[in-house]
């Protein structure tokens, strides 16, 4: 009966031209594990719009809800208590019909779009799924599944965009990835985008992606001052070791869950200069090594395109930077919070961790209008564990000025700062 009154509602319902506002409507059946199912409606800022539990019931539930424009509506089984386990566009003045129970865990009905919608998601539910798993995976190999399984995600999305250009579910497909993967915006939002047709990239539910899109376009204005945003980084400098070999390691920044490895290049230890370049597309983290310990790291640094530093690896302190007025000002820097980086190390006393932090901010406090402060912390989140990070990334970019924030080292932390304001959100109590 229930499979025979949603196909009846489905023929009923049309989404054609969706008003900016209107109640969106939801009507489902709930058979969960749990007791209880929560419903929550969150706007692109990620403001809890409403949040509502009802008893799990087999008799079919409706709720109605007024909203201003596209949002998104997440369900929350109760047995896992608010772990969540849907999520989906909620587009005023329509209604969905859900149905939750069985395999797959639910489907949705109601209008063109819901059918649509649902379609799309079972077209990319192998790749979420591997995706999913990835996230989980913590082995030595880790980082390279969660690559492969990013790529096949982003590849399989599109390729539902390019098959469905006149669905508003492609549009909500890249809506939800915005809202959800802070990888790629520009690539994926923008491949994505163009393939739409005008009618779907003017619909509401190209609202879910719209913000973002126009944040990664502006973002790839970014400059440094004169620096350009990609280019070579050239590296020089005396390496007088007490190994025989020095290593020079380069990471992509770009994604918050993990850095991709860019170059990785051994030399000799010399007492004559060393130059090496490096073509970068944005700013990045050079890791520098002692042969004299293996891989263990010693020395990391911003490399920022279109950039020289000079590197001075001798006696004490362990090393210097010099070069352009950005490295000058970055040693300044390291030199500042040394101390208190030092009494952490030596006395493995992780109490003392406030003093390094605190230090830290007390400089970028001091030096807001200094890219190097943006690079200080940029280098900072992306050693450390995700803990502290995310409240670091949102205190510090908030002392600095607006040029700083705009310039290519802010691009070091700028894709955590992202990830931190989404985690950063109401979550259901």
């Amino acid at each position: 009966m229930k499979k025979l009154l949603l196909s009846i509602l489905a023929g009923m319902m049309a989404l054609g031209a969706m008003a900016q506002g209107g109640k969106f409507t939801v009507q489902g059946w709930f058979e969960c594990e749990g007791d209880s199912v929560t419903l929550e409606i969150i706007d692109c800022e990620y403001e809890v719009l409403y949040f509502e539990t009802c008893a799990a019931s087999a008799e079919m539930l409706e709720l109605s809800f007024d909203l201003e424009d596209v949002a998104l509506l997440h369900v929350y089984d109760g047995r896992q208590g608010y772990q969540r386990h849907i999520e989906i566009p909620a587009i005023p003045g329509d209604t969905v019909v859900f149905y939750m129970e069985g395999e797959p865990y639910y489907r949705l009905g109601g209008s063109q779009f819901y059918i649509d919608y649902d379609e799309a998601v079972r077209a990319i539910e192998p790749q979420a799924i591997e995706l999913y798993e990835a996230r989980c995976k913590q082995d030595a190999d880790s980082d390279q599944y969660l690559a492969e399984a990013f790529n096949n995600y982003e590849e399989a999305l599109l390729a539902y965009v390019e098959d469905h250009p006149d669905q508003e579910a492609s549009a909500a497909l890249l809506g939800i990835f915005a809202q959800n993967v802070i990888v790629d915006w520009d690539d994926v939002l923008g491949r994505g985008d163009a393939m739409l047709t005008e009618r779907v990239r003017n619909s509401v539910v190209a609202n879910l992606y719209k913000p973002y899109l126009a944040e990664a376009e502006e973002s790839g204005t970014m400059a440094l001052d004169t620096m350009g945003q990609g280019g070579k980084f050239t590296v020089q400098g005396w390496f007088l070791c007490e190994g025989d070999s020095v290593t020079f390691q380069i990471l992509d920044c770009g994604n918050p869950l993990y850095n991709e490895e860019l170059y990785f290049e051994t030399r000799a230890a010399s007492a004559e200069m060393l130059e090496l370049s490096f073509d970068l597309k944005d700013a990045a983290l050079l890791i520098v090594y002692d042969g004299r310990q293996g891989y263990q790291r010693h020395i990391e640094i911003p490399a920022i395109p279109g950039d020289t530093v000079v590197f001075y690896m001798e006696g004490e302190p362990y090393y210097g930077l010099g070069g352009s007025q950005f490295y000058i000002d970055y040693d300044e820097t390291v030199r500042a919070i040394e101390p208190q980086l030092i009494e952490l190390c030596e006395s493995k006393n992780y109490d003392l961790f406030d003093n390094y932090v605190e230090a830290l901010f007390a400089y970028i406090k001091d030096h807001p209008d200094q890219e190097a402060s943006a690079a200080l912390l940029g280098i900072f989140i992306n050693k450390d564990g995700a803990g502290i990070r995310y409240d670091a990334v949102v205190r510090g970019d908030a002392l600095l000025t607006e040029r700083v924030r705009n310039s290519v080292a802010a691009n070091l932390y700028k894709p955590i700062l992202a990830e931190a304001k989404k985690r950063n959100r109401v979550k259901p109590k």
